[in-house]
């Protein structure tokens, strides 16, 4: 109430650094803020204020592009999919005998459905999340052609 300067500290500058009366998160994690004001030749030194809180881990999306049904034997695809927050992406498959990766293309070795999953695990400051599709890989069709003699 009298206007004189506020000093601010944190419990952990790992989680919620200041600059000033500006707080930024910057992880998850609990912290204490303490508030202290000194006084000055008019006003005695306020009672510290102390308060602590949780700062949550955000969420994340996974943009995973729709992976078409395939063809036994079809050419290799890339799989583009991302995290809005930037972190990498790995993919698991319900039946590797079907479909496969090898790097970052998708191969297609057997007929059946499949679901495919994109994962990211998340770190200190995001939550994990996953986005799955089903696709479905078919036996090629032949024909036999004979001509009469």
């Amino acid at each position: 109430s009298s206007g004189l300067f506020c000093r601010f500290t944190t419990s952990d500058a790992t989680i919620a650094q200041l600059d000033g009366n500006q707080i930024t998160c910057l992880k998850a994690g609990t912290v204490t803020i303490g508030v202290y004001q000194d006084g000055d030749r008019t006003y005695r030194p306020a009672i510290p204020v102390f308060i602590t809180f949780e700062v949550q881990k955000l969420s994340q999306t996974i943009t995973f592009p729709n992976i078409p049904d395939a063809l036994v034997g079809d050419i290799p695809i890339f799989v583009p999919a991302t995290s809005d927050a930037g972190l990498p992406i790995t993919y698991t498959i319900s039946d590797e005998t079907i479909a496969y990766f090898s790097g970052p293309n998708l191969y297609f070795a057997n007929a059946g459905t499949v679901t495919i999953t994109a994962n990211q695990a998340g770190n200190a400051t995001y939550l994990p999340a996953s986005a799955s599709q089903e696709i479905t890989v078919t036996k090629r069709t032949q024909s036999i052609t004979f001509s009469l003699v």
